[in-house]
């Protein structure tokens, strides 16, 4: 049985409530998780958190909050390496280098286009859009204050990360049951 828990973004000052994720959604936030948090922790890299987890978009004339279900902060970005220092960096509204979107089924144009507008408007370097249907990971990098296409990677594939050069993970390993 689903959870019946919904789920919030801001849009406009609006609650806009989504529904909850799929078990298999929830499936692939944790494995990516591990593996990019895994990383971040032997590479000193930075600090990754998994939805729901708050990014402001702006605060006047709306507030505007997305969710995604992964968000990776680096150190660089950061100003530094503990946790303090991400609490204080966070605190000051700093947007993440990588923001991660696993598509739902009732994902639609129309929205998707409307959160990598935000994401763009804040500077999130990459985002990945991991279609779990597709068995597919596209990684969008920011150019110019929009995003272009760096990659799509299926299976056999390794996918690689301007954001975390030294990251490569095998598309199958995300996908496996």
């Amino acid at each position: 049985m689903e959870p019946t828990v919904e789920r919030q973004e801001i849009i406009n000052g609006e609650i806009a409530m989504c529904p909850a994720p799929s078990d298999e959604h929830q499936f692939g936030v944790g494995d990516l998780f591990r593996l990019l948090d895994n990383h971040a922790h032997a590479n000193r890299a930075g600090f990754v958190l998994m939805a729901p987890v708050d990014v402001v978009i702006r605060r006047a004339p709306a507030l505007q909050v997305r969710q995604p279900d992964l968000a990776f902060w680096s150190v660089a970005r950061v100003g530094g390496n503990t946790r303090a220092d991400f609490k204080s960096a966070r605190g000051g509204g700093l947007a993440p280098d990588l923001a991660i979107e696993l598509l739902s089924p009732e994902e639609t144009r129309r929205r998707l286009a409307s959160k990598l507008a935000d994401y763009a408007s804040i500077g999130v370097l990459e985002v990945w859009l991991v279609g779990q249907q597709t068995e597919t990971v596209e990684i969008l990098r920011l150019e110019s204050g929009a995003y272009v296409r760096a990659g799509l990677y299926g299976s056999g594939d390794v996918v690689r990360s301007a954001v975390l050069p030294d990251l490569e993970i095998a598309v199958d390993e995300l996908f496996q049951e």
